[in-house]
C-alpha cells in the first residue's frame, strides 16, 4: 500500500505543480471575498488556497512578522487539522496488516492512571473512548505550558498528569477529546519503532508531497513560520503584538498538542492534503467508508473527520483546529474543491470556517452560473453599470427569435431575483431591470435561446 500510494501521489503533485489558475473572474471573487473578510475583522494575516483537480487558487494578506509581510509560501499552523494526518496515518497501517480498528489499546500500550485498556484504536479516532481530554483539566495545562515556555512535553507526561477518570464507558458517548490523539501517537510509535511525525513524513512522502508540511517545534522552529500576533492584555484592550519579537516560543504549546494539533504548513499544501485524502487519493476505498462513518448520528464525526451540509452548496468532509493559529481545511465532494484558509492571530475559529464556506460556495455559484455554452463573447452584451444601486439595464443583440431570461444569485448561489423576458425579436434590446436586493456580490446568469453568459455584479 505504502509503494502505491507513493508513486500515485508522485504523480498528483506533479500534476499539482503545473495545474492551471482558476478563471480570471473567478480569482477576483476570491480576493474580494478575501479583502471584505479582512476588511471586516481586523485579522492580523490570513492565507488561502482554493484547490481543484486542475486549477488552483491561493492569497494571502496581512503580515508574517511586524517587519514582513504574508505570503503564500508563509507557513502556519493548522491545530485540530492534525488530526487528519494521525487518523490516516493508522488507517494506513490498518490497510497494511499491522493493526485493526477494534484492537484494544492494550495490545500496544501499558496500563496508564485512568485510561481504560479496553479502549479500542476505533473508538480512540472518533471520540467515544471517553477518555478525560486532558485541555479541560481544571490545573489547566495552559498555565503549564506558560511557565514553561521552552521546555518539550511528551504525551506520556499529559496522560499521567492531566488526565482524570473517565467521562463515560467506552462506546456508550461521543466526546471530542485531544487525549485520543495523543494516544494514537503512541500506538504509532509502537508499531513503527520510529517517531509517529517520521512515520507519516515517510507513508505520505511530505517531502515530495506537501513539502510545506511539518510538525511543531521538532521539524521546524517556530520562529521560522508566520509569527503569531496575540493581545498580550488578555482582554482585547491592547493592539495584537508579535509574540517571536517579545522573545516568546511555545514550544511547550506545540510539543504538548503532538499528534492533536501541531502541524503547520501552507495553504497551498493545506487544501492539496484536503482534496487528496478526501477525494480517496490517499486510502483504499473501503477504508474511505470507514472513514466517514460517524460515531453517533448527532455528532457530525468520523474518524477523524468532521462532515456535514453547506446549503446550498452541497457538502463538506475535513476539519477545523485552533492552537493559537487557527485554521480550517474542507473538501466539497458536491463541487470537487478544497479550501483551506489560515489566520496568524489567535482569531475566533469562526473567521477562518466562514471564509472557507464563503470561498466554497462562491465556487458553487460559479459554476451555476457558467455553463459549457456560453455567447459568443462577453461584448456581444453589456451591463451597467456595475457596481448598480436599485437598478442596471441590459443591452443585448439577437441574432434569431429566441426566449430570454436573467437570474440573479447571492454569493452563496442562493437565486434571489428573476426576470422571464419572454421571446425577443432579432435585433437589439436594451433592458432596465430593478431590484431591491441587499449590498454585496452577486452573480448575473443571462440565457437568450440556448446560450448563456455570467456576469458577477456589485450592489452598492
Amino acid at each position: 500500500m505504502k509503494k502505491t500510494f507513493i508513486l500515485f501521489i508522485l504523480m498528483t503533485s506533479i500534476s499539482f505543480l503545473v495545474k492551471a489558475q482558476f478563471p480570471v473572474e473567478l480569482q477576483n471573487i476570491f480576493q474580494d471575498i478575501l479583502d471584505e473578510k479582512i476588511s471586516d475583522t481586523g485579522a492580523i494575516g490570513i492565507s488561502v488556497a482554493v484547490v481543484s483537480e486542475n486549477d488552483q487558487w491561493a492569497a494571502a494578506e496581512g503580515l508574517h512578522a511586524t517587519d514582513s509581510m504574508l505570503t503564500t509560501n508563509s507557513i502556519m499552523g493548522m491545530g485540530s487539522i492534525t488530526k487528519t494526518i494521525t487518523s490516516a496515518t493508522i488507517l494506513q497501517m490498518m490497510e497494511d496488516g499491522l493493526l485493526s480498528l477494534s484492537d484494544p489499546i492494550s495490545l500496544y500500550l501499558d496500563t496508564m492512571t485512568n485510561i481504560p485498556s479496553e479502549v479500542t484504536i476505533s473508538q480512540l479516532l472518533n471520540h467515544t473512548s471517553g477518555v478525560y481530554n486532558y485541555s479541560e483539566h481544571p490545573d489547566n495545562i495552559l498555565n503549564y505550558y506558560l511557565e514553561n515556555l521552552s521546555e518539550l512535553v511528551t504525551e506520556e507526561f499529559i496522560l499521567e498528569n492531566y488526565v482524570d477518570p473517565p467521562i463515560f464507558a467506552p462506546g456508550t458517548q461521543f466526546l471530542y477529546s485531544n487525549s485520543n490523539y495523543l494516544l494514537l501517537a503512541l500506538i504509532i510509535e509502537a508499531i513503527s519503532g520510529q517517531a509517529y511525525y517520521l512515520e507519516a513524513r515517510e507513508r505520505f512522502d511530505f517531502d515530495i508531497n506537501y513539502p510545506s508540511f511539518f510538525l511543531l517545534p521538532y521539524e521546524k522552529d517556530l520562529t521560522e513560520i508566520a509569527h503569531i500576533f496575540l493581545d498580550t492584555s488578555g482582554v482585547g484592550s491592547t493592539p495584537p503584538v508579535d509574540i517571536v519579537e517579545m522573545g516568546y516560543i511555545f514550544n511547550s504549546v506545540y510539543s504538548g498538542s503532538g499528534a492533536a494539533g501541531a502541524y503547520a504548513s501552507t495553504p497551498s499544501d493545506l487544501a492539496q492534503w484536503a482534496y487528496d485524502l478526501y477525494s480517496g487519493k490517499v486510502l483504499e476505498e473501503a477504508t474511505m467508508d470507514s472513514l466517514f462513518t460517524m460515531s453517533f448520528p448527532s455528532s457530525d464525526y468520523g474518524l477523524g473527520v468532521l462532515f456535514g451540509d453547506l446549503p446550498p452548496c452541497g457538502q463538506f468532509q475535513g476539519h477545523n483546529g485552533e492552537a493559537i493559529y487557527t485554521a480550517s481545511a474542507y473538501y466539497n465532494p458536491d463541487n470537487g474543491i478544497a479550501v483551506s484558509v489560515q489566520c496568524n492571530d489567535g482569531s475566533n475559529q469562526e473567521i477562518t470556517d466562514e471564509l472557507a464556506v464563503e470561498l466554497a460556495c462562491a465556487y458553487y455559484t460559479y459554476s451555476l452560473t457558467t455553463d459549457t455554452e456560453v455567447l459568443v463573447s462577453n461584448e456581444s452584451i453589456e451591463i451597467y453599470p456595475n457596481p448598480f444601486s436599485d437598478h442596471f439595464s441590459l443591452n443585448y443583440e439577437t441574432n434569431n427569435i429566441s426566449k430570454v431570461q436573467v437570474e440573479l444569485y447571492n454569493e452563496i448561489g442562493l437565486k434571489v431575483d428573476e426576470w422571464f423576458l419572454g421571446e425577443q425579436g432579432k435585433g437589439e434590446h436594451i433592458i432596465q431591470l430593478y431590484t431591491n436586493v441587499p449590498k454585496g456580490i452577486y452573480f448575473l446568469k443571462i440565457q437568450i435561446g440556448e446560450k448563456f453568459l455570467s456576469k458577477r455584479m456589485i450592489k452598492m
